[in-house]
């Protein structure tokens, strides 16, 4: 029986609600953090400067974060992520898109400290590479005022 050690990856991610109704969201991404089994790249703002009339702001997406995953001999894996955010205010939410191999859940919410729940699940065993892109969505409402969260995501590789 192949065993699988842990392996992280992580994304350090703001979401920025300035004065007034325009709401920034801002996603870097550790450049060149790499592991044989997960490699994470990508990083863009995104701007939301829109509502509907007497509505709240329209949630903003980015979707320029790619995780590389190398299939693991033997084994079947999946992969997980959870969000650390002390003081966290606004939503964030990620999905898979896009991908190669694996089985994307359904989209995540990303609330501070709470337990990794499954990412990408059902990636076959071997030895070759694959991609999936990274669908990062925030969302906010005027009551929930400005300031920034600064999460960091953290995706885990471990044996399903």
């Amino acid at each position: 029986m192949n065993s699988l050690r842990l392996i992280r990856i992580t994304e350090m991610i703001c979401t920025r609600i300035p004065v007034g109704a325009l709401v920034v969201i801002f996603f870097t991404v550790s450049s060149g953090t790499s592991y044989a089994q997960l490699n994470l790249t990508g990083n863009g703002n995104t701007t939301i400067n829109s509502a509907l009339p007497g509505g709240q702001p329209n949630d903003a997406q980015n979707e320029t974060s790619r995780l590389r995953i190398r299939r693991q001999a033997g084994v079947i894996t999946k992969v997980t992520v959870a969000t650390y955010c002390p003081g966290q205010k606004f939503s964030l939410r990620a999905l898979a898109t896009g991908n190669e191999d694996g089985v994307p859940a359904p989209e995540v919410i990303l609330v501070h400290n709470a337990p990794a729940v499954n990412f990408l699940v059902n990636i076959p065993a071997g030895s070759a590479q694959f991609r999936t892109r990274i669908r990062y969505t925030a969302s906010a409402t005027y009551n929930q005022g400005t300031g920034i969260d600064p999460h960091t995501v953290t995706y885990t590789l471990v044996a399903q």
